[in-house]
């Protein structure tokens, strides 16, 4: 039997780490998918699903041929190891490889693409698996949540990691923790990022750990496939750049956008570590025009909107209410007009300097609103006597419901951009249901955000839905995302790229070239919400940017130097294994 207590162990491991979803939860409007649309749109050629292709000429393509090979997948859901494992067999079997596979978890919904690929898939994760795996050429493990089946694999078979190669692709530390006693054993030890790799090697060198002495960084790239529809393999194929702006506008009438809807991506699983709660804190804080000084009614948005705190307005206090005006920027809404916010009474202008009769002002003469708002004071009205309560229900009555900005929200005017924001991988395997149940209801208590929002089913037809996408967002929190296969895919189509500045963003993305990055937490709301409204407003930059990440991925993230670089690996382990 496998340990349990490692992931991949177990038929349950999804009650344990990634809980498929029970109920069928949705974020905002559902889209999609678009798998049919994008097939009549791009067609679809046999050797796409083979794996588009070998170079025979290779040196990967001379060393796969004929070879019995063994991919490991510890789960089969559309993120970014199962699907780059699925990949790699596929290109194997295209070489001449005679590829079979070992699935820890068969939940997910890349089962049938391994079947159509024509990989075989062992029935059996354990006695029968290993020593299958004894007696193959090469053995490729893609990710460190199988160090379970590796360490029963070398007890089955002491000498197995000799031929033994394990794509490490996770940067989290309870990830090192479960497979720090087995570095040693492979033959070749691979990381997808150079801050990953670091970060693995101080945690061994800090435990006196032993690594394997070949140890590489070989990142994700783009697939040929997706490549072509994005343009890079055939960059003076008008014909195909006339289907891809069809498949966009296609797809994007199909949601249901206008021309001057400026579509905000994130396509990754739904869990805290992707961030999507926060990005649409983000959102939120764009659409209702909420400036630094309002984060004190958004620091628990999930529970408490801004929608939610302006339905509450006629129990605040007056000093609170005017507190909150403030922050919802709608003073500096009436300096932008060149205007002035009315009296209580609804008829005198302020002139914007403050009043100094104590009287005048209830004995009080500090700002009502706060720091860097003593232009905005509102004065009583002469000879009336006025609670702050009163005056400021009445601000609200006559004048914030009547003016409150509408560009960037639901409605449309006089042809401002409009943000729209999609969130993908909805029924995704790695979801995880109480994160979706906060983000309901953030929907639930803000009509205008939840108009905005589309989700998309989990699918691996992301062609149509980078398409249609005018900027990408990488959110990732904590020690941020490993590598980011995503994010390489939505720069192959010209998307700029918002993203949090940690892991492997930090290498993939130029700030203010490529894209824009923001803190992690809570602090990047703000910063991101700003970069939003950034690139809402500025077309040209966004395109420019996004032009800049095209020639990024196809100078450093093709999938033939991803696959050169294996090559070098698997050279490298053959070698030593026949002498």
């Amino acid at each position: 039997m496998l340990d349990d207590s490692l992931p991949g162990s177990s038929p349950d491991e999804g009650s344990v780490w990634n809980a498929p979803p029970t109920v069928n939860y949705t974020i905002g409007r559902v889209v999609g998918p678009f798998d049919k649309l994008e097939t009549s749109v791009l067609g679809v050629e046999d050797e796409q699903k083979q794996g588009f292709g070998c170079r025979t000429d290779s040196l990967f393509a001379k060393l796969v041929n004929g070879k019995s090979l063994i991919i490991v997948l510890h789960e089969l859901s559309v993120t970014g190891a199962p699907l780059s494992m699925l990949e790699l067999g596929a290109k194997m079997r295209s070489c001449g490889g005679r590829v079979s596979a070992v699935v820890l978890n068969k939940q997910g919904g890349l089962f049938s693409e391994l079947v159509e690929r024509g990989i075989r898939i062992l029935q059996d994760k354990a006695h029968h698996s290993w020593n299958t795996a004894a007696k193959a050429d090469l053995v490729v493990v893609g990710s460190a949540a199988c160090a379970s089946w590796i360490g029963q694999y070398l007890r089955s078979n002491p000498k197995g990691g000799d031929r033994l190669v394990w794509w490490v692709m996770e940067n989290r530390r309870e990830y090192f923790d479960r497979a720090k006693y087995l570095l040693g054993r492979p033959k070749a030890l691979l990381f997808i990022s150079d801050i990953q790799s670091m970060l693995w090697k101080e945690w061994s060198r800090n435990e006196s750990l032993t690594m394997a002495a070949h140890a590489e960084v070989v990142s994700l790239a783009v697939n040929e496939q997706l490549a072509s529809v994005a343009g890079l393999a055939n960059k003076s194929n008008d014909r195909l750049a006339e289907k891809r702006a069809q498949l966009r506008e296609e797809v994007r009438r199909e949601m249901g956008l206008e021309p001057n809807d400026v579509l905000v991506a994130s396509l990754s699983s739904i869990n805290p570590g992707k961030g999507q709660l926060l990005l649409l804190q983000a959102a939120l804080m764009v659409v209702d025009h909420v400036e630094n000084e309002g984060l004190a009614g958004l620091a628990h948005v999930e529970t408490n909107s801004a929608l939610e705190w302006r339905s509450r307005r006629t129990f605040l206090t007056g000093r609170q209410i005017f507190s909150l005006a403030d922050s919802f920027s709608f003073f500096s809404t009436f300096r932008d007009r060149g205007s002035h916010p009315p009296s209580a009474s609804g008829k005198e202008k302020h002139s914007g300097a403050p009043g100094k009769d104590k009287k005048s002002r209830g004995g009080d003469s500090k700002s009502l609103l706060g720091r860097g708002s003593r232009k905005a004071r509102l004065p009583l009205a002469k000879g009336k006597k006025s609670s702050l309560k009163q005056r400021g229900q009445n601000f609200v009555r006559n004048t914030i419901l009547r003016l409150r900005p509408k560009a960037v929200g639901s409605e449309v005017v006089d042809g401002s951009p409009r943000l729209r924001i999609l969130i993908g991988s909805v029924g995704s395997k790695s979801n995880k249901m109480p994160y979706l149940e906060k983000i309901t209801r953030l929907l639930d208590r803000s009509e205008r955000l939840a108009k905005l929002t589309l989700s998309t089913p989990s699918t691996i037809h992301v062609a149509s839905l980078y398409a249609a996408a005018d900027v990408y967002v990488m959110n990732a929190q904590g020690i941020g995302e490993t590598f980011g296969r995503v994010t390489v895919e939505a720069m192959a189509f010209g998307l700029p790229v918002l993203a949090t500045n940690a892991g492997g963003s930090k290498e993939i993305i130029s700030k203010n070239v490529t894209g824009l990055l923001h803190p992690v937490g809570r602090a990047g709301v703000p910063v991101l919400a700003q970069h939003i409204r950034r690139l809402l407003d500025h077309k040209t930059e966004r395109e420019q940017m996004g032009q800049k990440g095209r020639d990024v991925v196809d100078r450093l993230y093709r999938e033939e130097m991803m696959y050169d670089k294996l090559a070098q690996t698997f050279k490298k382990v053959l070698d030593g294994a026949s002498s």
